[in-house]
């Protein structure tokens, strides 16, 4: 199961900080049992810089979360 967030901001960092707790709350919450495993992909704008990559890698081992970051071109 595949869940996006789709956000319009030009900064992916805003993006990954807007995205986050819609996400989370799509795939976590106990209204919203899921049986498939999940994926969770947040869809910006623009690619991540060095340092916005180094924070979703950091989301992703500390928190142990099937996140990752898509860019769509508009």
């Amino acid at each position: 199961l595949i869940l996006f967030e789709i956000k319009s901001d030009l900064e992916p960092r805003r993006v990954l900080r807007l995205a986050l707790g819609q996400i989370l709350e799509y795939a976590f919450h106990p209204n919203h049992e899921h049986v498939l495993p999940i994926r969770l992909v947040v869809v910006g704008r623009c690619p991540l810089n060095f340092a916005d990559a180094k924070y979703l890698q950091r989301l992703q081992i500390d928190f142990s979360l099937p996140l990752e970051y898509r860019v769509i071109v508009v």
